[in-house]
């Protein structure tokens, strides 16, 4: 059996994509990330920015600029 490696968006590098796996926050955190357009099985590649900073990414036809505190809390499995 395959064990799935999950870690924070904010640990992506520029160029690396991942698939969402967990929003880890509350019902107002949860809100804010669906209304952005992302939720779980959503596929996100880090456009621009470093691990442990903010994030350029792209999840589908959209880019958004999410901060460090955000993008911890997006646990995701990396594919590239």
């Amino acid at each position: 059996m395959e064990t799935k490696t999950l870690l924070p968006l904010s640990l992506l590098s520029e160029g690396e994509t991942g698939k969402v796996v967990k929003l880890n926050g509350g019902k107002t955190f949860q809100e804010k990330m669906i209304s952005m357009g992302i939720t779980q099985g959503d596929t996100v590649e880090v456009l621009s920015g470093t691990p442990g900073h903010a994030l350029l990414v792209l999840i589908g036809n959209t880019r958004l600029a999410l901060g460090f505190g955000l993008a911890h809390k997006i646990e995701i499995e990396k594919t590239t």
